[in-house]
């Protein structure tokens, strides 16, 4: 059975309550990343089966998709929202969906733009430590300097969940922009090898190729996503780095 879950414990019984339990302003515009994210997974059925024959997993029977899934950091510090987590009793897929957004800025700037920079330290070493529980290896900040901070937060939280063999981060990219695929594959890449290339972290690439509809006047992209859906979607490869 899959069940939908908006955030860690919120169970929703269908799509459309997972997509109206979503803000209104996370669903502005149809450039928005989490837009053609819901309307791929709208068929989760058939988004689930793909995922699991092309990673080469046996799709269990009982599969939790938890949309906007929250991963606390320490004090103070905003939590990590993977936004798409899928879980079963032996597997967890960290999704993170990208449209039109730039390369996020990496750990060192990241780090010396806060008030507290030490504090910002902190911070990552914490992710660094969740991401050091199931690698075995200890990893400091300056290591990950270059790396976008936050692939460091999404790949520990898909380390935070216990008795997990196969822990997967993937990048799902419904970018149009030139390039994409390079530099979000050639910074994975980079962190794969700064984990010491760990057998027990899977890093990948989804290409879904997408192309934006036409909305109707005065429909709302939240309306248009549980009609026929602001996106179309095309041909679709995946890399495992």
């Amino acid at each position: 059975m899959i069940k939908l879950f908006f955030g860690n414990h919120n169970l929703c019984n269908s799509f459309s309550v997972l997509v109206n339990s979503f803000d209104a302003k996370d669903l502005a515009t149809h450039t928005r990343s989490t837009v053609p994210l819901l309307c791929y997974w709208s068929n989760y059925a058939a988004g689930i089966k793909f995922y699991f024959n092309n990673l080469g997993l046996k799709q269990s029977q009982d599969i939790n998709l938890h949309f906007e899934y929250q991963v606390p950091s320490i004090q103070s510090a905003k939590s990590s929202f993977t936004d798409l987590f899928i879980c079963t009793i032996d597997t967890s897929i960290a999704i993170e969906a990208k449209y039109t957004e730039p390369r996020y800025k990496p750990c060192k700037v990241w780090i010396s733009r806060g008030e507290k920079p030490s504090y910002r330290e902190l911070v990552l070493q914490h992710w660094l430590d969740l991401i050091s529980e199931v690698t075995g290896n200890r990893y400091s900040p300056s290591m990950v300097a270059d790396i976008p901070y936050q692939m460091i937060h999404r790949t520990a939280s898909a380390c935070c969940m216990p008795d997990k063999k196969n822990i997967m981060v993937v990048y799902q990219l419904f970018a149009q922009q030139s390039g994409a695929k390079k530099f979000y594959g050639a910074d994975l890449a980079r962190l794969k090898q700064i984990l010491g290339n760990s057998p027990f972290i899977r890093f990948c690439i989804h290409e879904v190729k997408s192309s934006p509809r036409n909305l109707q006047p005065f429909v709302s992209v939240k309306s248009a996503i549980l009609q026929s859906g602001p996106y179309s979607f095309g041909a679709e490869s995946f890399s495992i780095l």
